[in-house]
């Protein structure tokens, strides 16, 4: 069966006559790039659905302390209770283990978790609104840990003996 195309009837001339094309067939012009709609055909809309819209609300807790807008004693006045400073210069894990119960904490925490001084001290400064960051106490806890448990320390002692 041979086949010719006729392209100004829109169709096909076979051994069985001229065969128009169904209906909603689409003539492209050659060289164009452009589909053209044969006449008396409408071309099918397609549309995508709406995309629904999804509101995320993430609110966080913050802990306000009145008054608290910084620590209670400097990093370096580890002299003010001498006691504290020399539990954490001589026995510093013990030290550890003290200051963990003593701030609400598991007295296993520093055999433990890793990293548990740094948080500690991010949750102790999130509760008294206390400014800084966690790299901030990361640096703080890494290079004056000493001075860092003891300034906790006198922090909790003052905050308790305020309130």
């Amino acid at each position: 069966m041979e086949q010719q195309k006729d392209g100004q009837h829109g169709g096909y001339y076979s051994n069985d006559g001229f065969q128009p094309q169904p209906p909603g067939y689409v003539q492209q012009q050659p060289g164009s790039g452009y589909i053209q709609q044969q006449p008396g055909y409408q071309q099918p809309v397609v549309t995508q659905p709406p995309v629904a819209q999804t509101h995320v609300h993430v609110s966080s807790t913050q802990y306000v302390k009145l008054g608290g807008n910084d620590w209670s004693s400097g990093l370096f006045d580890c002299f003010r209770d001498p006691v504290s400073c020399l539990g954490a210069c001589c026995c510093p894990l013990c030290y550890n283990c003290y200051i963990s119960d003593k701030l609400g904490e598991s007295l296993c925490l520093p055999c433990c978790v890793p990293g548990y001084l740094v948080t500690l001290r991010s949750v102790m400064r999130t509760k008294n609104n206390i400014p800084g960051s966690v790299m901030s106490d990361c640096c703080t806890t890494c290079w004056c840990q000493c001075c860092a448990v003891t300034q906790m320390s006198r922090h909790h002692d003052f905050v308790n003996t305020v309130q």
